[in-house]
């Protein structure tokens, strides 16, 4: 990880890298609580995921993509954690939705056929 350090905690733009050294991430950070928007990146460069922070909490939508750019998931999320998660095909049809409680599925979870009907 490569950034700016102030008072011996994270302040701005990180840069995250692999072991080979190709970015894979970014991150912003203000008195080393992660801020805003975070970005991280297949090896190729295309954006493989996406989340915002407010105070290193996670907040609203953290979105995950297939390598072709086509959204993979989508995570509602409150307090930090997931609540309500959608997966797509890589064609972008609707797969499945869930509700989460403590990073497990809880109550409905509804499967759907690629014409959209539930399963």
């Amino acid at each position: 990880m490569q950034g700016r350090y102030k008072n011996n905690m994270r302040d701005g733009l990180f840069k995250i890298y692999d072991s080979s050294g190709h970015p894979s991430g970014l991150i912003s950070y203000s008195r080393d609580l992660r801020q805003g928007t975070a970005r991280m990146f297949y090896p190729s460069g295309e954006t493989q995921g996406l989340a915002t922070y407010e105070n290193d909490i996670a907040v609203g939508h953290a979105t995950a993509y297939y390598q072709a750019g086509a959204i993979s998931h989508v995570r509602i999320m409150a307090d930090g954690q997931a609540r309500l998660e959608h997966h797509y095909s890589s064609d972008g049809n609707l797969l499945q939705t869930a509700e989460v409680t403590d990073r497990l599925y809880h109550g409905a979870l509804k499967r759907f056929h690629p014409d959209g009907s539930l399963s």
